[in-house]
């Protein structure tokens, strides 16, 4: 696969996953609508016919229940995948272990061990939807000459949340981070869109934050507050695939940092358990230096260093 084709194959990814974000709802809604016989909610023909192909498809292949129409939760063949963040706030909340939920975090956790935060960069649909949102926001800058404001802060602020949702979930018996986490927010209003032809507090959310990084700063939330995006830093912390830096290629532009969504720096290495393994800047590296392999990456600094002609 070339690096450009990449980028092509992942926001195919991001794309066919927010698109069975609407779907499923919309099936579940038919499928009610036709067991009753009222088909109120597909009243046009075409609609119904569309509505019916899917269902024979998907309906023939698996059995997919989305709970909550989101990425939150998946039930395929039976077998329960949750969301990491939804099994630690489940425990968190009940104060107890159930061997099953547990259990249905194993693929995710299994993918994060391998590839670190990519949940972030493939799946995410928040995230696919701040990437357009960071479009926007340089063609603002660039094309309309628009002054952005770009508010730097802390990125341990994401690992407080986390933990502070955590424990807040233990004092009070309820879990709190669901009500915040793009993810499973998107999944719900989607849901009652569908069903009840409104959504609620959760799309105001999304409105506000993508209003925020437009106008103040650029990938606030994946950057420094998410705790799903915590989450799965701190579990993908030794992952195996890593983006790498062949010195010997590199000629020290730096383009890798200023394409990194958050703003992490691959040429030198620094990219830690915050990088998504999206691609970005592999796909962008005007000398090829970049390339994923497996194992802790090998940055020659001083090396890289006299390449750019600092002493």
């Amino acid at each position: 696969m070339s690096r450009k084709t990449l980028q092509t194959f992942r926001k195919l990814v991001q794309s066919l996953v927010f698109f069975s974000i609407i779907l499923i709802p919309l099936l579940s809604s038919y499928r009610i609508n036709l067991s009753s016989e009222g088909l109120v909610s597909v009243g046009r023909p075409e609609l119904k016919a569309v509505f019916w192909c899917f269902d024979r498809v998907i309906g023939g292949l698996t059995d997919v229940n989305l709970i909550g129409s989101s990425v939150w939760s998946v039930n395929i063949l039976g077998f329960n995948i949750m969301d990491p963040l939804a099994v630690a706030s489940h425990i968190f909340a009940t104060r107890h272990i159930y061997p099953l939920v547990l259990l249905s975090s194993i693929i995710p956790l299994i993918f994060t061990l391998i590839f670190g935060r990519i949940f972030c960069g493939w799946i995410c649909p928040f995230n696919f939807i701040m990437e357009m949102n960071a479009k926007l926001r340089s063609f603002l800058q660039k094309k309309n000459g628009m002054g952005l404001e770009d508010v730097i802060f802390s990125r341990k602020h994401k690992y407080f949340v986390l933990g502070l949702g955590l424990l807040l979930s233990v004092i009070f018996g309820i879990q709190l981070l669901p009500v915040i986490y793009p993810p499973a927010v998107i999944g719900r209003e989607i849901a009652s869109l569908v069903s009840y032809r409104g959504a609620g507090i959760g799309a105001c959310l999304i409105i506000l934050l993508i209003v925020f990084e437009l106008f103040f700063s650029r990938r606030w939330w994946c950057k420094y507050i998410c705790p799903g995006g915590a989450l799965y830093s701190l579990l993908g912390s030794g992952r195996i695939l890593q983006i790498q830096n062949d010195v010997d290629k590199c000629n020290g532009c730096l383009k890798c940092k200023k394409v990194c969504p958050l703003g992490l720096n691959p040429a030198e290495g620094e990219v830690g358990m915050e990088c998504t393994n999206c691609g970005v800047c592999y796909s962008n590296c005007p000398k090829k230096a970049l390339k994923f392999k497996f194992g802790k990456p090998g940055i020659n600094l001083s090396l890289l260093k006299r390449k750019k002609g600092k002493p």
